[in-house]
């Protein structure tokens, strides 16, 4: 299943056939990273996006500065603009 297979599954994006046949899926921008704060310290972090993990995404991600535990929330619409959102675990 290719990238835009994929995403048009995830987020509901239509198909339409061209005048060869082929099928245009919408494409999504997903990937790359969202600048966050870490929520311990204050330092600046990127979190990458899984263009595979879907439109909601959760895990836990240490700080690179003071390693202390994120429970981190990433949210991709169907436009492909992902936001994240960091809380303290401990």
């Amino acid at each position: 299943m290719s990238s835009n297979d994929l995403l048009s599954a995830m987020f509901g994006g239509g198909s339409a056939a061209d005048d060869d046949g082929d099928e245009d899926f919408e494409e999504f921008e997903v990937g790359g990273a969202v600048e966050c704060s870490c929520p311990h310290c204050g330092e600046s972090m990127e979190i990458f996006v899984d263009p595979a993990g879907g439109g909601h995404q959760e895990y836990v991600e240490d700080c690179s500065v003071c390693c202390r535990p994120s429970a981190v929330r990433v949210t991709v619409d169907k436009d492909g603009i992902s936001m994240a959102e960091l809380d303290p675990l401990d």
